[in-house]
């Protein structure tokens, strides 16, 4: 028996599936925790990435996700 079916003979892969993505971090959680432990600010990255803050703001906020070109 694998994992899936153990979980779907006790009626509880819903909530796992539920929790997992309640739980998993988002991009804009990320970047944040990422420039904080670096220690810079937006307009640091920004600058570095060759965008304007207000778009990294809108990355870090979860607002937009960004191209893969800026990256």
């Amino acid at each position: 028996m694998n994992f899936g079916s153990f979980l779907e003979n006790r009626n509880i892969k819903s909530n796992y599936q539920e929790s997992l993505i309640i739980n998993m971090p988002t991009l804009g959680t990320k970047l944040l925790k990422l420039r904080r432990e670096a220690n810079l600010s937006q307009a640091e990255i920004a600058d570095f990435l060759g965008v304007s803050q207000n778009a990294y703001n809108r990355w870090e906020s979860d607002k937009c996700k960004p191209l893969a070109e800026n990256f």
